[in-house]
């Protein structure tokens, strides 16, 4: 049906009629939703704070699709493209003379209350008026029961609390009749003053937002709910709304505020490094309005494109706006020649000089930066800096000094930054002594800069010019410049120095050990009583400096662990591992640092704690190797008995299986001289697997037993060590002769069988050692066949062989 078709109406049917046309269902449900918060707001059933919850999410579902309308209309996003810009711009043109459509679903003025409820609400008034605010405050209860989709009784309780000094509830009041009723733009800006004044942020931004619904085009009224955008920490371009308004700006009756409002969008992507955003935006204010754009401008624009790598785009813009004048050839693109007027700001001709040298146009750029360098540093340092930063991305570095050497002069720009950047561009032209004078310069202008110390400390290195290097770092108690002094020391072999460097960067994170106190500590942490974390918290830091890893100190550690194990200072070697056990740094390294306190224990005869590391090992750590179990008997040698043999039984109920625990207190029963359990536990291994070490601990047992004095089947017993003996020569092999005949020379020598144990001895003399000379027995063979010589009254023999084996 044609509009001219529609038949005219009463007023009262055209409010019907508009009532009809706003009561679509999406309404109606919002409607119900209203009135159910509401209702449960005045019951105390929920919050205030959750009332507005509620509200906003209504708020939100109901303008999420006009919203998604208008943001796709954005042509600075990537959803749409500036023909349908340019479409909308002339549709817009052409339909001024037409009513504006109601954007979304608008609430029309008519009163939601009854005529019943209208005469109520007139009463309460009167009573509000003459003062009765109590009747009147029943009044509007009553209504909103009725009708809680009423705004007017909201509004007069609102006027009630203020006048009551209740402004907490005025306000609350005053929002609900905003969102029930219709509410203007100065109403919904009112309650965004006095939510923010109360420090209800995100509840303020809601009341801005209704504003800007009635004035879509007030820019004042988007800063506004920026602004309160940032104070809740929302600091995103797009919810800020400005997309919005930029698409509905018209470019040609509103170009200058079309420009600001980009050059601040531009801004703020760019702040956020939204480079791509930031620089469409700009290029559509560039497009649209191009009459309007200043130097200034032309300055941001270049700075997001050359930020951006869009050096091409660059040269486009500096000929259009700058005019200067480019001659170029393609394939592969070059800048053959570039004239550039006069009068051309200096900020801008920094832009061309960079952009010339991305293009490689070095000669260009050289006649530009001539008159750069003419400029006052102090001013332009920033521009000064930017050129040679490009200048040595392009690995120009003579050029690059030129333009770095001026600021070092200043006051404004000689950071640390200028300086690396200068000693980088010394150092890449090989100008060494520059390098270094330049490094001694800076710390003169920065004292206190640790990084600038332990870059000039590495390249004295690299010059091997250590000794300087250590005066450099001397004073400095920096983890990371103690470690470096410390390595300068040990590479000049200033040993002395090098230890105690060493442990000042240790002390940093480790306790030294000097009382009784410290040693019940240093006890609980190796027993591992209770968690290592708890133990030493109290005494060492727990945070761990990184700036000198683990494994560059575990490396001192070992060096220093060599040097005091060759002088054999072993009370200091002692003093230093048992020290680092307390370092929650050398946690990660724990198992290696227990094995260094054992060997130190054990070398400087501290064999308490030595066995204590060693038993660790075997039942904490589980570890099970021959290397672990050999270290322990070694230790459990000089350890009180005792504590071996009740270690030995605890552990032998819980591992029955284990053969080197067997074999272990098969030795420890063979020490003590009850070689029967010795030779029981010995058999129990040789039946589980056959060994030469085994069959040889076998027939010593069983010759001990041969050479008892209370021993009645001697014969029998012989027999059968003769029998091991002769097993264990097989499994032994032949490359182990010697150590095979002198250990039947001894089986014979200590049965005083001298003729056989002389033929062993001397059979043992004519082989060689299996491994090498550190393991040859001449000289205990020799030895041996002395006192057996001697003993049978031949001196002179028994003087031979010592003389030809025995002499040192």
């Amino acid at each position: 049906m044609d509009i001219e078709e529609v038949p005219s109406t009463s007023l009262g049917d055209a409010d019907l009629q508009l009532e009809v046309i706003a009561e679509t269902p999406m309404d109606t449900e919002d409607n119900n939703q209203q009135s159910d918060a509401v209702c449960k707001f005045l019951n105390g059933e929920i919050s205030f704070t959750d009332y507005l919850d509620r509200m906003d999410k209504i708020a939100e579902a109901s303008t999420v699709q006009t919203d998604a309308q208008d943001d796709t209309k954005s042509v600075l996003g990537d959803i749409i493209d500036e023909a349908e810009v340019l479409s909308s711009s002339d549709e817009n043109s052409e339909d001024e003379s037409k009513p504006a459509k109601p954007r979304g679903v608008r609430r029309t003025g008519r009163s939601k209350l009854s005529a019943t409820l209208r005469g109520v609400m007139g009463q309460a008034n009167v009573c509000y008026a003459q003062g009765d605010t109590e009747t009147a405050v029943k009044m509007c209860l009553e209504i909103i029961k009725e009708e809680p989709q009423a705004s007017e009784p909201f509004k007069t309780l609102a006027s009630i609390y203020e006048e009551m000094g209740e402004s907490e509830k005025a306000v609350q009041m005053r929002l609900i009749a905003a969102h029930l009723g219709p509410a203007s733009k100065e109403e919904w800006m009112e309650l965004g003053q006095m939510l923010k004044k109360k420090g209800h942020h995100k509840q303020a931004v809601m009341c801005y937002t209704k504003a800007i619904n009635y004035d879509e085009l007030n820019l004042e009224l988007y800063e506004l709910r920026a602004s309160l955008m940032k104070e809740a920490r929302i600091l995103s371009v797009e919810v800020y709304g400005f997309l919005r308004i930029l698409y509905k700006l018209d470019p040609q009756r509103e170009g200058k505020k079309l420009l600001d409002l980009c050059i601040k969008v531009a801004r703020m992507y760019y702040n956020e490094k939204k480079y791509e955003k930031s620089c469409k935006t700009l290029k559509y204010a560039f497009e649209k309005r191009p009459d309007l754009i200043k130097d200034a401008e032309v300055n941001l624009y270049l700075d997001i494109l050359i930020t951006t790598l869009n050096f091409h785009e660059c040269l486009n813009v500096m000929a259009k706006f700058c005019s200067v004048e480019f001659q170029t050839t393609e394939d592969p693109f070059t800048i053959v020649e570039c004239i550039v007027p006069e009068e051309i700001p200096i900020d801008l001709r920094a832009k061309l000089i960079v952009t010339l040298i991305h293009f490689d146009s070095f000669e260009n750029a050289k006649i530009q930066i001539d008159i750069l360098l003419k400029e006052n540093p102090d001013i332009m340092g920033d521009l000064f800096f930017d050129v040679a930063m490009e200048l040595i991305d392009k690995a120009q570095f003579e050029d690059s000094i030129t333009l770095l050497e001026p600021l070092t002069h200043t006051e404004s720009f000689n950071s640390v930054t200028l300086w690396f950047k200068l000693t980088h561009c010394y150092k890449e032209t090989n100008k060494i002594k520059e390098c270094h004078e330049a490094f001694r310069r800076a710390l003169q202008c920065h004292p206190d800069d640790k990084d600038l110390k332990l870059k000039f400390c590495e390249e004295l290195k690299s010059a091997h010019l250590y000794q300087e290097a250590i005066e450099l770092t001397k004073d400095d108690d920096m983890s990371v410049l103690i470690y470096e002094r410390c390595n300068m020391y040990y590479l000049i072999k200033d040993y002395e120095n090098f230890i105690e460097t060493g442990l000042q960067l240790f002390r940093l994170h480790c306790k030294e050990i000097k009382t009784i106190e410290d040693y019940s500590l240093l006890l609980d942490a190796l027993r591992s009583t209770k968690s290592f974390k708890d133990v030493v918290s109290p005494y060492v830091p727990i945070t761990v400096d990184t700036s000198v890893t683990v494994e560059q100190e575990w490396d001192i550690f070992v060096k220093i662990f060599d040097i005091y194990a060759e002088r054999k200072d072993y009370d200091l070697l002692q003093q230093l591992t048992l020290d680092l056990s307390l370092s929650y740094k050398f946690n990660s390294v724990k198992d290696q640092l227990r094995v260094a306190v054992a060997i130190a224990s054990f070398l400087n005869h501290d064999y308490e704690i030595a066995y204590d590391m060693m038993r660790y090992f075997i039942i904490q750590a589980n570890k099970n190797s021959l290397k672990f179990w050999n270290c322990f008997n070694l230790f459990t040698y000089y350890s009180s008995y005792s504590r071996i043999h009740k270690f030995l039984i605890r552990y032998l109920m819980r591992a029955s299986e284990n053969n080197s625990l067997i074999v272990l207190f098969a030795n420890n029963c063979l020490t003590a001289g009850t070689y029967k359990y010795a030779l029981n536990d010995y058999s129990i291994v040789f039946q589980d697997k056959e060994t030469s070490m085994v069959a040889l601990l076998l027939a010593v047992a069983v010759l001990h037993m041969s050479c008892s004095k209370f021993s009645t089947n001697r014969h029998s017993f012989t027999s059968q060590c003769l029998a091991f003996l002769y097993k264990y020569q097989n499994l032994r092999g032949e490359p182990m002769n010697q150590e095979i005949n002198y250990n039947f020379a001894r089986a014979f020598h200590q049965l005083e069988l001298f003729p056989q144990a002389i033929h062993y001895y001397k059979k043992a003399l004519e082989c060689k050692p299996a491994v090498s000379d550190m393991y040859d027995l001449k000289a205990e063979i020799a030895y041996n066949l002395h006192v057996i010589y001697m003993s049978s009254g031949q001196p002179r023999v028994a003087n031979m062989y010592l003389q030809k084996y025995a002499v040192i």
